[in-house]
């Protein structure tokens, strides 16, 4: 099983994979593992609602340390890499969300 982001926000995972499964909030919906821990629940939806970035990254971080170090849920076996080509002549800065999008891609004009 793989899970990639498509907003680049760690919430996502956490709110698809790792958060009980509560079809009525639409949560956990991918939690196939059936983790499932009240106080980590509650501090994921906490989180998705928080709206000082300082406290939102702390929460974040207090859940990842829960889900990887106190209650080890799962095991990363690999990351994906993504390769991209381009010519000296175009200018490209690849997304979070590895969406490419032709208005940030450009020719550098320059000789």
């Amino acid at each position: 099983m793989g899970w990639k982001s498509d907003i680049a926000d760690a919430n996502d995972f956490l709110q698809s994979i790792v958060h009980t499964k509560d079809e009525k909030k639409s949560l956990g919906m991918y939690n196939v593992a059936r983790y499932s821990n009240a106080s980590v629940d509650k501090m994921i939806e906490a989180s998705a609602q928080e709206a000082n970035i300082g406290k939102r990254l702390q929460t974040l971080q207090e859940v990842m340390k829960i889900i990887t170090e106190d209650e080890i849920i799962g095991v990363p076996l690999f990351e994906t890499q993504i390769i991209y080509g381009i010519s000296k002549n175009i200018e490209f800065n690849p997304r979070a969300d590895n969406y490419i999008l032709a208005k940030d891609i450009t020719q550098n004009l320059k000789p």
